[in-house]
């Protein structure tokens, strides 16, 4: 996470006001299988192999000193949050990425959520094939059907480049944002 830059998604300012519109938002969703990848929602079986690919991201955390008890629970606390999206992406039932958008609740502009996106990590075998950017858009169309104004995210100066082929731009020179 280095210097914690923090990271908005710009345009997402216009409000989704037809149906054609959210057809066609829904359509991009439905766009991104590249090849034979599917991307899902986890499950609570899911667990233990998408640790292996969080750990990627932390290599610094121990994956043996963590108590699969106490991994469930937060799972099953994350799938009851109807505004979680833990997601993953897999190639022939093996999870190869995963990424996950939190909407936010919002009061202010027009009391439109806002979407914090975090944890966007590919396996080590699978960088460099477009598949975190092609996870990254998939979370910028559901945030789109959920009507967010704008999403954010932090990231290290290292990872700045790969937010940016999503459309991220640096905001207030500690932020980047995309409006949709």
């Amino acid at each position: 996470r280095g210097n914690g830059f923090q990271v908005k998604l710009l345009n997402f300012w216009r409000p989704i006001n037809d149906f054609e519109e959210l057809r066609k938002a829904k359509e991009d969703l439905s766009k991104f299988d590249y090849l034979s990848m599917k991307i899902r929602k986890a499950t609570i079986k899911d667990v233990p192999e998408l640790l292996k690919i969080l750990y990627q991201l932390s290599p610094l955390e121990n994956i043996e000193n963590c108590k699969k008890n106490d991994e469930n629970i937060v799972f099953n606390k994350i799938a009851e949050n109807e505004d979680y999206y833990l997601m993953i992406a897999e190639i022939d039932g093996q999870i190869i990425a995963t990424a996950t958008l939190l909407i936010q609740q919002n009061l202010s502009h027009h009391a439109r959520p806002y979407g914090h996106i975090e944890n966007v990590v590919t396996d080590i075998n699978y960088r460099g094939k477009n598949i975190g950017n092609l996870l990254m858009h998939y979370l910028i169309g559901l945030a789109r059907i959920k009507n967010c104004y704008k999403l954010i995210l932090n990231c290290s100066k290292e990872q700045v480049e790969f937010y940016r082929k999503s459309g991220f731009e640096i905001y207030n020179e500690v932020e980047m944002r995309f409006d949709i």
